[in-house]
C-alpha cells in the first residue's frame, strides 16, 4: 500500500464532489491541480496513470499490490468500494467504470482557486500508453 500527501495552501478551496459513472463511463484523461482523494462508495472504477521512466519500478510495485495490471508505459489499477486512492497534484488519469453497476466516487479536492468553477480539474490528452 503506498501512502500519499497533498499540500495544502493557504487562500485556495478545498471541494467535495459526489461523481458517479455508469458502466462504460469515464472520466476522460484528466489532472488536478491541487490532487484529489477519492473513496469508491459503490461498484468498481479502474484507473489508467501513464508511467514516467524514474516511476517505472515504483509504478510496478505498486500496480502488483494493489491487484492492477500493467501495459509497459502505464499504470492500470482496479478500486472497488471501500477502497480509496490519491491522485497527486498534476498526475495525469483516466478513470473508467469496468463494472455492470453505476461506481459512486466522493472525491475530495483540495488546492482549488477560489471561485473557478470547475478549477478542480484539468482536461489533458490522451498520453497514448495505456491502449486506451
Amino acid at each position: 500500500m503506498s501512502r500519499a500527501s497533498l499540500p495544502l495552501k493557504h487562500g485556495l478551496d478545498i471541494v467535495v464532489a459526489r461523481i458517479t459513472l455508469t458502466p462504460g463511463g469515464s472520466s476522460g484523461w484528466h489532472s488536478h491541480p491541487g490532487g484529489a482523494i477519492a473513496i469508491i462508495q459503490q461498484g468498481e472504477v479502474t484507473f489508467y496513470s501513464p508511467v514516467a521512466k524514474s516511476d517505472d519500478q515504483q509504478g510496478q510495485s505498486q500496480s502488483d499490490e494493489e491487484g492492477g495490471g500493467r501495459h509497459p508505459n502505464c499504470i492500470i489499477t482496479r478500486y472497488t468500494a471501500g477502497q480509496s486512492f490519491v491522485e497527486l497534484p498534476g498526475e495525469v488519469g483516466f478513470a473508467k467504470n469496468t463494472g455492470s453497476i453505476d461506481t459512486i466516487i466522493v472525491a475530495t479536492f483540495p488546492g482549488v482557486p477560489v471561485g473557478v468553477v470547475g478549477g478542480q480539474r484539468i482536461d489533458q490528452p490522451n498520453p497514448g500508453t495505456c491502449g486506451i
